[in-house]
């Protein structure tokens, strides 16, 4: 009986499985339903696609239209979108007039994929007073997101790093000494003298959480001079804000865009300039930060564009399968499951039952893991799938046919586990082709992988939870 139970219990876990697989699963949201699991990232030539074109901004100097610029803008397109992690895209590039054409996925992302892509990415340190460029974007080696705690609010604070190469880093640590806070005030009641008194060879490196508190400090600094009455005695408020506009300041700019001007409350020696973005306590906040951060990390992690381009026109085109791909998949897996599950039934009769219910499991495992790792399907997708169900249908008739010989529970336990270790062969090559693939660049190939390579994984949960719980159920009691 309590076999009899936990056969039970598998084929009811199947049904619900496949029922959130295939079905889904709703809530009420406002006046409608709504399907509560991701939907499936499909690629561009069954979704559709966005094709933009980039144009040189009229009045560009001749002498930057060239091949070489021309070519160099379509390389930082290409680095930009890997960054912003778009893989199912292609760039083209008209070497006689520098158009380049993108084709992106036309999603609801296509619109801020474009701004991005399309800027400039200049960068630069200046001082605020004249102008004088401190540190340029070619000091950069690499900008990161981090993040903080805000304990005292329960908050999380999203910060750009920016890491700097050798000479910047000692450019950074120059001008965080050059631009302290009061340092030309300093600079005017005490003697030159004391300029050489630090030894900067020794200076240990702080680390990111150190110079954040740098720039921290740094940034209430500039918050009190800006609401210096609530700060000051008012004896004191028109000498404080004297002192204030004498202060030497810095000013940070990244695409046109002053992001701040402050001064330093502390020397930066670890070549780190955490840059503070916002700070939330909710998922949705912390979004609006992170949008903000890929889009400043793209752009620092890439060249600066030659030349000027502006997105002139965008087209949008139905995918070639987009009508009719739904119908071509679950037709085709549909064939193979029941083509597969009637040689079983008619070869292994009730053990044949339990194997389908098995391959069930299995297929709706591989539609959620699909789901929720946002794992991209292509028209390559399909085969990989099929071939996941092939490879199912072999183990088990493999165990099957182990188990018809003496059935047996000692005969059972030994087949589900000998089986597995005698098509270890089969097996590892399958999971070899699956990894290869998934780290190929082409989304076509990429796609085919990732679908056998979770198709593995499913069709070892499946065998393991469901199949193997009814076999052993089932001759338990014999």
């Amino acid at each position: 009986m309590e076999k009899k139970l936990k056969i039970t219990l598998a084929i009811i876990i199947t049904v619900l499985l496949a029922v959130i697989a295939f079905i889904g699963v709703y809530s009420k949201d406002a006046v409608v339903y709504k399907n509560n699991l991701p939907d499936y990232v499909l690629s561009s030539e069954l979704q559709g696609k966005n094709i933009a074109s980039f144009v040189v901004k009229e009045g560009t100097e001749e002498e930057k239209l060239n091949i070489e610029n021309y070519e160099k803008a379509k390389k930082i397109i290409e680095g930009r979108l890997s960054s912003l992690g778009v893989s199912d895209s292609k760039v083209r590039l008209d070497k006689n007039t520098g158009k380049i054409a993108v084709e992106l996925q036309d999603d609801t992302n296509t619109s801020r994929i474009l701004q991005y892509i399309s800027s400039k990415g200049d960068f630069a340190i200046t001082d605020s007073q004249d102008g004088t460029l401190l540190i340029g974007r070619d000091n950069i080696k690499k900008a990161s997101i981090v993040y903080g705690q805000d304990t005292e609010n329960n908050k999380i604070i999203v910060y750009l790093n920016i890491e700097f190469d050798k000479e910047g880093a000692q450019k950074l640590l120059e001008i965080s000494k050059e631009y302290a806070e009061g340092q030309e005030i300093e600079d005017k009641e005490e003697n030159e003298s004391t300029e050489n008194t630090e030894n900067t060879e020794n200076t240990e490196t702080n680390t990111v959480d150190q110079n954040v508190e740098n720039v921290e400090n740094a940034n209430e600094n500039t918050e009190s001079t800006e609401n210096t009455e609530s700060a000051e005695n008012t004896e004191n408020t028109e000498s404080t804000e004297t002192e204030e506009d004498k202060q030497k300041k810095i000013t940070l700019t990244i695409e046109g865009e002053d992001i701040f001007s402050t001064y330093f409350g502390q020397e930066m020696s670890g070549g780190n300039l955490p840059i503070s973005l916002g700070s939330a306590s909710d998922s949705s906040g912390l979004q609006t930060f992170l949008r903000q951060g890929s889009y400043y990390t793209m752009l620092l992690n890439n060249d600066e564009m030659p030349i000027d381009y502006e997105v002139k026109y965008t087209a949008s085109t139905n995918g070639n399968l987009q009508d009719n791909w739904k119908y071509v998949f679950i037709a085709t897996i549909a064939v193979t499951f029941v083509i597969i599950v009637v040689y079983m039934i008619v070869k292994f009769k009730e053990d044949g039952v339990y194997a389908a219910v098995s391959m069930v499991a299995m297929i709706s495992l591989l539609s959620l893991i699909l789901r929720y790792t946002a794992s991209t399907i292509s028209i390559n997708t399909l085969p990989a799938v099929v071939l996941v169900m092939v490879l199912d249908a072999y183990i088990i008739t493999k165990i099957l046919a182990k188990i018809n010989k003496d059935k047996t529970y000692e005969v059972a336990a030994k087949a589900l586990t000998r089986t597995y270790l005698e098509e270890i062969g089969i097996i590892l090559t399958a999971i070899c082709i699956s990894i290869v693939f998934t780290f190929m660049g082409q989304i076509l190939v990429y796609s085919f992988g990732m679908a056998l390579f979770y198709g593995i994984i499913s069709i070892a949960i499946a065998n393991l939870v469901i199949f193997r719980t009814m076999i052993l159920g089932k001759y338990k009691e014999n």
